[in-house]
């Protein structure tokens, strides 16, 4: 896996928008709908999002 200026830059055999690893945990970044769609079944142990509450406050 390579670096940019943005963070980690997902490789093709990655699989979907695969921002970084460490060992056996994976960090996806994107929309939650959308990465959770393009991984297989079973193959997700956790799920950690951050809704867009922003708008709502302000």
């Amino acid at each position: 896996m390579t670096t940019n200026q943005n963070g980690p830059a997902a490789s093709p055999e990655d699989g979907p928008l695969l921002y970084s690893r460490n060992g056996p945990v994976s960090l996806h970044l994107g929309d939650a709908r959308e990465v959770l769609a393009a991984m297989p079944d079973g193959s997700v142990d956790c799920v950690v999002t951050s809704p867009p509450f922003w708008g709502l406050l302000h």
